[in-house]
């Protein structure tokens, strides 16, 4: 369209032949908006952005990040995802909106239910700004077996 609205989108074909058998492509479009074309920032302080931290089952994932924006952010959404199967944790998915404030610190935490899959996680934070922007971070934690 001539003026979209500004954001990530999914671009995905599918082709089928001609006995049925079918093929799914997607990627990923960020689309700004030009009357403000910077997207939110996000800078981790929890997790250690530097090095890979290690959690057990029922722990507390503590999240810390800082997020700026030549504007106000106005929605945060953080997660937590199975590097492996992207599978969400249980629990995990924590959203603020409404928020208007610049910068804006982020400080929460996550407990990790029981019957979580021991491996690789990714702590991801996604913000927008009163334009539509998104920005996005992710940081990896290990979750090892009890």
């Amino acid at each position: 369209p001539f003026d979209p609205s500004a954001g990530p989108y999914e671009f995905e074909v599918v082709v089928t032949d001609s006995v049925g058998k079918r093929t799914i492509v997607s990627t990923y479009l960020q689309v700004t908006n030009s009357a403000d074309a910077q997207a939110p920032q996000i800078a981790f302080f929890n997790p250690n952005p530097s090095a890979i931290d290690t959690f057990a089952i029922g722990q507390n994932v503590q999240i810390r990040a800082n997020i700026t924006d030549n504007e106000e952010v106005k929605d945060v959404t953080t997660r937590i995802r199975d590097a492996f199967t992207n599978e969400l944790m249980e629990g995990s998915t924590i959203e603020y909106d409404t928020l208007f404030l610049n910068p804006w610190l982020l400080d929460t935490f996550v407990t990790i239910p029981a019957g979580t899959v021991p491996g690789m996680y990714k702590v991801e934070v996604y913000a927008n700004d009163g334009t539509g922007n998104y920005g996005y971070n992710l940081d990896s934690i290990y979750i090892k077996p009890n």
